[in-house]
């Protein structure tokens, strides 16, 4: 999918996530627009880096983080988990 969006200006990849975004969080109106466009990353710490990533696992308020550096080992299995346990701890939030 994301590689049919290079073809895409950055104004168009900005409203179609926007959109979704937006529909969950309509405070972020208007304060969208940056991308950044790779072909094909791999994932790549520098050394002490993750050090980070305690504080990326926690929720920022309403937002919850996702992404392969969530869990254990960075791959798209993890991203896609951590995807999932981001959706389920919005969707928990919002029940309360």
């Amino acid at each position: 999918m994301a590689d049919g969006l290079f073809g895409l200006s950055e104004e168009e990849i900005v409203a179609r996530f926007a959109e979704d975004l937006i529909s969950v969080y309509p405070q972020l109106e208007g304060k969208l627009g940056i991308v950044r466009r790779h072909r094909r990353v791999v994932p790549f710490w520098a050394p002490g880096r993750r050090a980070s990533l305690p504080t990326l696992r926690h929720p920022l308020g309403p937002i919850h983080l996702a992404g392969d550096y969530q869990l254990d080992m960075p791959s798209l299995a993890d991203a896609a988990t951590s995807g999932e346990n981001a959706a389920k701890a919005v969707l928990a939030s919002l029940r309360n």
